[in-house]
């Protein structure tokens, strides 16, 4: 009998513990609006202003500005209106002109307020970049 109200006394305490969530899990990406800055990969060119918003599990309408690119000229707006969040990862692929061969991949990471990712574009009009980015 005593066994069995240890065993009782034991799941009590130990239950609730079990059921909460680990504190070291990421925190999901904060809803709103989102700013941040471009460069290119190794960081020798600044791009224009990054801009998005966070809803739900989606990034919405990514845009980064003046991305210095090739074969189509000078310099361009990267628009990409839909990447998917999962866990602490996003990533997507866009063609901006269907039936024109030239994608938009965007990859990286987002937590709390932080974003961080890489983009490229290609092969009709080339450029690539990574960007950082803050909910305001």
């Amino acid at each position: 009998m005593r066994s069995r109200l240890i065993i009782a006394a034991a799941a009590v305490v130990l239950l609730p513990a079990l059921a909460t969530p680990a504190t070291g899990a990421p925190a999901a990406a904060e809803p709103g609006p989102w700013t941040g800055k471009a460069t290119s990969k190794d960081r020798s060119f600044k791009y224009g202003k990054v801009t998005f918003r966070v809803r739900g599990s989606t990034i919405r309408n990514l845009k980064i500005q003046a991305v210095t690119v090739s074969g189509c000229g000078g310099l361009k707006d990267v628009v990409v209106p839909r990447l998917r969040i999962r866990g602490t990862r996003f990533s997507g692929a866009y063609e901006p002109v269907p039936g024109v061969d030239d994608t938009i991949i965007v990859r990286g990471r987002i937590s709390g307020g932080r974003a961080t990712g890489t983009f490229t574009e290609g092969p009709t009009c080339v450029g690539e970049g990574r960007f950082t980015a803050r909910a305001r």
